[in-house]
Parts: structure tokens; C-alpha cells; sequence
């Protein structure tokens, strides 16, 4: 990418945040706005089956999923996968069938956009928020997949959970949690097979290279009234976050993958 198309799609992607997160303090500002286009049904299930079939075929069992959730012409690329989960393949009373189970941010409803909730859903309903049908996957080793079962079982889960919401959570800090950073706390339990949420945070703050967004020095001023979805009051100085790259890295680097991370789609 040309320095001059990436300056433009940062300052589209700040314009249209400076645009949504204009006026009122956190609590009262209006939602950031989502895509309003999402993939069809038809093709969500496509997508589904994409990454139900690739994950299969490499035998996985447990994996990381992340789906393509902010459009591509107003988002830094590093934040493009920004929704992630734990796929998990099932095989009981109900016969083999899979499900995600993820952290989902609040769209305005019955959970306010500054909130998140943990949730369990097919591929399909994890899918359907997509707004292309790409996915992107980390196939963990498989010790690390039991680990992570271990973990998504036990009372850990929830607790590492934190609903205050933001896009761009400071995974060193404990104010706000997006999707990626919430893996990032599961992996940790799984790796250091802990539950003690201290030493969990203490290591990503010793060991873990966050992933860098630039944004212009308006939405920068902006971040102390900014609605929930972009909160930066825990960020000081350059804004670090978690996010795909960063999360697949950080695994990598520790050993933890079986293999590199994996680009999924239906056929053409």
C-alpha cells in the first residue's frame, strides 16, 4: 500500500470515527456506527462451512476465529479482524456439530454499545455479522487446545470476562476489554494453566508486543469523551492494543500454534 492511500484510509477511518463519536460524554454518547451491509445468510453459511471444513481437514478441535467485521475502506488493517472467538467442535447427545463462544460487543439494544456479553452461537449466527466472507483462524497445538477447553469450562472463563467495551482496549490495563484481548487473557490462563488473573495480567504486560493504531490528533483529543465503543482514557501515549496480528504473534512467538494462522473463505 502507497503512503498516500494509507494516510487516506486513516483519515477516512478517523473522520468517520470524529463523525459518530461527536458530542456527550461516555456514558450518553451515541453508539459508533456499524456497518450497515453485513454478508447474506447464504453466505454466511458458506463462510461457516469454509471454516467449519478447513478446520476439520487440519484436524483441529479447538481453534481462534476471527471474522472480517469493520469495512475495509475506513479501517486500518491491523483492526480489520476485530471480532473473534473459540471454536470449539462438539460431539455429544446432540451428535458432532460446532459452536463459537465469544465476546460480543453491545449494538444499542438490550446491551448498551459500551458493554460487551460472552456468548455461544453456531458458526452461522457468528458469521452473519461479517461484512465479507473472510475469516481468519489460529489453530492452537493440540495440548493448548485442551488447555483452552479446560479453560472455556471452568469458572475462569467468565471471570477473566471484563463488559466494559472498547474497540481499542489497552491490554495492559484493566478499564475496558475488547474481543482480542479477552482471547489474549484465555490464552494466558491456558498457557500458564493459572486462574489467578494478577499473574495473568502481569505477564502480558511483561511478555506481550501490542499491536500500534495510528490516529489523527483530533480523534486523539477526542478520546476522553468518545462513545463506548472507542473509549481511549486507558491509553497513554501511542494507542496499543489487541488485536489479530498481535494475538497471532504473541502465540507464535510462545510456541503455541500448530501451524501459521490460517486465511479462510468459501470457494469461488
Amino acid at each position: 500500500m502507497t503512503p498516500r492511500r494509507r494516510h487516506g484510509r486513516l483519515a477516512a477511518f478517523s473522520l468517520s470515527l470524529a463523525l459518530a463519536l461527536a458530542g456527550g460524554v461516555r456514558a450518553h454518547a451515541a453508539c459508533l456506527a456499524l456497518p450497515e451491509r453485513h454478508v447474506s445468510a447464504p453466505a454466511a453459511r458458506a463462510l461457516a462451512t469454509a471454516v467449519e471444513s478447513g478446520l476439520a481437514a487440519k484436524g483441529a478441535k479447538v481453534a481462534i476465529v476471527f471474522r472480517l467485521d469493520l469495512p475495509r475502506v475506513t479501517t486500518p488493517r491491523e483492526l480489520l479482524f476485530s471480532q473473534g472467538g473459540l471454536f470449539v467442535h462438539v460431539d455429544d447427545d446432540a451428535g458432532p456439530h460446532d459452536e463459537i463462544y465469544a465476546l460480543q460487543q453491545g449494538r444499542g439494544g438490550k446491551t448498551p454499545c459500551e458493554r460487551s456479553v460472552l456468548t455461544q452461537e453456531t458458526p452461522d449466527a457468528f458469521f452473519a455479522w461479517a461484512v465479507e466472507p473472510r475469516a481468519s483462524a489460529l489453530i492452537p497445538t493440540t495440548e493448548m487446545q485442551a488447555r483452552l477447553l479446560a479453560v472455556l469450562g471452568s469458572p475462569a472463563y467468565a471471570a477473566l470476562h471484563n463488559p466494559d467495551y472498547s474497540l481499542m482496549a489497552n491490554p495492559f490495563e484493566r478499564r475496558h476489554q475488547n474481543g482480542a484481548g479477552f482471547l489474549l487473557r484465555l490464552v494466558e490462563a491456558a498457557r500458564l494453566d493459572t486462574t489467578d488473573a494478577d499473574r495473568i495480567d502481569a505477564a502480558i504486560r511483561r511478555e506481550f508486543r501490542p499491536t500500534e493504531v495510528k490516529l489523527n490528533p483530533l480523534m486523539r483529543t477526542l478520546g476522553g469523551t468518545v462513545n463506548g465503543r472507542m473509549a481511549l482514557d486507558d491509553q497513554h501515549g501511542a494507542i496499543q492494543t489487541a488485536a489479530f496480528p498481535s494475538l497471532a504473534g504473541y502465540m507464535a512467538a510462545k510456541g503455541l500454534l500448530a501451524e501459521p494462522p490460517l486465511e479462510l473463505a468459501p470457494p469461488r
